[in-house]
Parts: structure tokens; sequence; C-alpha cells
């Protein structure tokens, strides 16, 4: 299954999110067609933000395009654009390195595994965009 499009999902949720039920729907009908899984993710968008008023459209507004991390390019970036919460959270297991971008609705860090010889990659969602959305999405 593709991976959905973050920019897709954002731009519909800008076009319908000040709509009513009514409205909201036959948009989505429409921009959605047969991608049940592009609307499933926008509702929830929706529902989140109906719930807990604006955080999510803050949290979608304040994304940056993953070329961009910080007004400069997604490339390597020192220690200090890690957040030092996830660095001790995650000391004992991973040594983060740098961005690899940000985008969507996460930031993507390449870390070095301690405990098998490998890079990995660790996806960390916005902080305000999982507070509007809560833990139970993903669980």
């Amino acid at each position: 299954m593709p991976d959905l499009d973050s920019d897709r999902i954002r731009d519909l949720f800008d076009q319908v999110v000040g709509l009513g039920p009514e409205e909201r729907a036959a948009r989505l009908a429409e921009a959605c067609g047969d991608d049940e899984e592009l609307r499933r993710e926008v509702e929830s968008l929706l529902e989140a933000e109906d719930a807990r008023g604006s955080g999510v459209r803050r949290a979608l507004e304040g994304l940056q395009p993953p070329e961009e991390v910080d007004g400069e390019s997604a490339a390597p970036s020192g220690p200090g654009r890690i957040p030092a919460a996830l660095q001790t959270a995650l000391a004992d297991r991973y040594r983060i390195e740098r961005v690899l971008g940000r985008g969507g609705m996460a930031t993507v860090y390449l870390a070095d595994d301690l405990k098998h010889p490998r890079q990995v990659a660790i996806k960390l969602m916005d902080p305000d965009l999982s507070e509007a959305l809560g833990a139970e999405r993903f669980l």
C-alpha cells in the first residue's frame, strides 16, 4: 500500500476545515473518490480539529517542506538541532546524528542503533499535532 501524500492531506484539510458538515462530506467525496484511506486521514484530522479546537490547524500551518529544516537545507545539521529530551529518551538505544528532514506531520532523524550495528530513521510526530490527535489514533 503506498504512503499517503501529506501535502495532499493538508491541502484537502485546508479546503474543507471551514465548511459545514454537509459541505465537508460532499467536498471529501468529490476530492477523494475511491481513495478511502485519504478520506479517513482527512476525516480523522477534522474530527480532532472539531474536538480540540484549532490545534490541528495551527500544527499544519507551521509545517515546513521536507527540503527545509529551520530555514536551511535538510542536509546534515548540528546536534544542537536535536531536542535534548529526544536524545535523553533514546540514549540507551540510539545515538541521534542529525535531522534528515521535516515535512508532512513529523521530523525524521538519522540515528545509530546501539544494540545492532546499523543506522535507522526515527520519525517523531510534531508535538502540537500529536497533542491534538491523541495517542489513541496510533495504537
